[in-house]
């Protein structure tokens, strides 16, 4: 099997068969998320600040219900830019699911 070009392998153990499922034991999922040249980034980092420290921060989240208007920042547990057009983000994963990397760059560019 092939994996998508930019996706990479970065670690990977076996799974014995009476183990707990892999759902359960994912905390989290990171992202290296490149802003096309498009995109302004001349106040990105005021933008990354404010998130990080805002206690609540709205975004639309697409779902099978329908969208709805979800704080996205308990699922955000790190916010970085690394580089003119990239940003770090950490997702976290629990019961109430998570959000998506676009939902939230889309609302943090606004």
């Amino acid at each position: 099997a092939e994996l998508p070009p930019g996706l990479s392998i970065l670690e990977a153990r076996e799974v014995g068969p009476r183990a707990a499922s892999i759902e359960g034991s994912i905390l989290g999922f990171r992202y290296a998320v490149q802003l096309d040249e498009e995109t302004d980034v001349a106040d990105l980092d005021d933008r990354v600040a404010r998130f990080l420290q805002s206690e609540e921060f709205r975004i639309h989240k697409h779902a099978k219900g329908g969208d709805r208007s979800v704080d996205a920042r308990p699922y955000v547990s790190q916010l970085q830019r690394t580089g003119e057009r990239t940003l770090h983000v950490t997702l976290l994963f629990g019961p109430r699911g998570t959000i998506k990397p676009g939902e939230l760059v889309a609302a943090l560019l606004g």
